[in-house]
């Protein structure tokens, strides 16, 4: 979903690569960072913009992935989870793929939770009890499958099952639970694991490179923990506790302005706060921590030096979307009524779903919450962000509902 040019209607499917920059073709984009660089897209509407198409695809929380006129999601419905390729422009199902799983409804609706994962004509996803597959993008036949549990050496099915988003780094799948795990994503076959936490995270991975070396951070149930992307070993972990050991958040790793590395970390349940932390290649080490970006469930998004996103839990009267500044951790605003959403951006513009379904656009300036448009498209609770691909927005609900809104611009 990031391009410099858009050509009408005409959207060429490229399932033989990773994708056109107008894509989204994973969790969190193309850059893992919420963020495109699409700009033929509007963020101003007169009226309510035009939902192209809407389907209804399973219960649960999985993100919509697109690679050129393809649209990939995840949901459960009658004790089993469905894989769906759709046409990318009107909804229409080109294939899907339908096996038994299980639902694990704990205090949520349950359902999958990781978006699949579309790369060189493949489709990766991870069921919410563990099922990785590989499939043709094409048609959707089965090319692997592995069972993550007997490889994460799991006694029993973590609390809220598997929602780590598949990261494909050359030929493999980086993936992490109650540790760290490399698969080959030709055959599903282990290539390594790191050393297993006794509290699962509910994160996915960050891949970074400091000093030329390339590490993983991920969540565990109680910290933060680097990890050598060759190999899986330990390198660094900083104790990050709070109430139920429920970490969702991917860590952000962020190059700084002297060559350093940042982490930034945060969670809203009891003891909830945000932390950024300084990376030296050995060691994990504060640099400051508060409570103005309590993230619960979905990552910010940083612009220019600031911090977009929402401070607070679900369903709670005080959440809060929010703008702190990432330096030093200030808060620069704050904006109430979209409870917990989520936000992406592009072109220098918020694109925020609020949990009530509404589709907001705003400003991405320290300032303050400069709203441009925003419109209903949802219905439900939605705590999915939502997907922009050629100037489309795709979004989807916990109860299964998905739409596809016009947001191209003139």
């Amino acid at each position: 979903m990031f391009t410099k040019s858009f050509i009408g209607l005409l959207l060429v499917a490229v399932i033989s690569s990773a994708g056109s920059a107008a894509d989204w073709p994973e969790f969190m984009g193309p850059n893992r960072n919420h963020i495109s660089e699409e700009t033929q897209w509007t963020a101003k509407w007169s009226g309510d913009p035009k939902i192209l198409w809407k389907a209804d695809i399973g219960i649960g929380f999985s993100g919509i992935s697109v690679v050129g006129n393809r649209a990939y999601t995840v949901g459960f419905s009658n004790k089993s989870e469905t894989i769906y390729c759709f046409d990318a422009l009107t909804g229409h199902v080109n294939w899907k793929h339908a096996y038994a799983a299980q639902k694990i409804p704990l205090f949520h609706i349950g359902g999958p939770n990781a978006a699949p994962t579309v790369r060189d004509g493949k489709v990766y996803s991870l069921s919410k009890d563990g099922q990785l597959f590989c499939l043709n993008a094409k048609d959707g036949k089965v090319v692997w499958k592995t069972d993550l549990v007997p490889v994460m050496e799991l006694e029993k099915m973590t609390r809220w099952g598997f929602s780590s988003a598949p990261w494909i780094d050359g030929d493999h799948i980086l993936l992490h639970t109650n540790r760290a795990v490399a698969i080959d994503r030709n055959t599903g076959s282990m290539v390594w694991r790191s050393e297993k936490s006794p509290m699962p995270g509910y994160s996915s991975l960050a891949l970074f490179t400091h000093n030329k070396k390339r590490y993983l951070s991920a969540m565990t149930g109680n910290s933060v923990v680097i990890f050598e992307r060759d190999g899986g070993a330990t390198v660094a972990s900083y104790p990050f506790k709070i109430e139920y050991n429920l970490h969702c958040i991917t860590p952000m790793a962020v190059k700084e302005s002297d060559g350093s590395t940042s982490i930034f970390i945060a969670a809203s349940n009891k003891g909830g706060r945000c932390e950024k932390l300084r990376f030296d290649g050995k060691s994990l080490k504060r640099v400051y921590q508060n409570e103005v970006m309590r993230n619960f469930m979905n990552n910010s998004v940083l612009i220019d030096g600031y911090l977009y996103g929402v401070d607070g839990k679900h369903k709670k009267r005080t959440t809060k979307f929010v703008c702190m500044r990432y330096s030093d951790g200030k808060m620069m605003w704050e904006h109430k009524g979209l409870g917990c959403g989520s936000v992406i951006s592009a072109n220098g513009k918020l694109i925020i779903l609020s949990e009530d379904g509404r589709l907001v656009t705003a400003e991405a300036s320290p300032k303050g919450f400069a709203k441009i448009s925003e419109a209903k498209i949802l219905e439900g609770t939605c705590w999915t962000p939502p997907s922009l691909a050629n100037g489309l927005i795709y979004a989807r609900n916990q109860e299964g509902q998905a739409v596809c809104v016009d947001l191209r611009g003139k």
